[in-house]
């Protein structure tokens, strides 16, 4: 049975951007790759909307940053800022 490792590191040097790994408590997860995959795929589910769920969203979001709800959403979302 094939095992994929996700995220972990016990490096005890300081990450550049997020400190100490042990300190903010990282671990192994050895998951099958169909474990994964689900995991991948229920993860999607929950933050997937149809167009109807957009069009409210959209317009119960303008003010953006000043909008609590604008703040919630965007946690689920995928930002240029997770990419670097």
């Amino acid at each position: 049975m094939l095992l994929k490792s996700v995220v972990v590191s016990s490096l005890k040097i300081p990450d550049k951007d997020y400190g100490y790994v042990d300190d903010i408590g990282c671990s192994v997860f050895n998951l099958t790759g169909k474990e994964v995959e689900e995991k991948e795929q229920n993860l999607l589910n929950c933050i997937q909307l149809n167009l109807t769920e957009i069009k409210s969203l959209e317009r119960r979001t303008i003010g953006q940053s000043l909008n609590e709800i604008w703040k919630q959403e965007r946690k689920f979302r995928l930002k240029a800022l997770n990419f670097g």
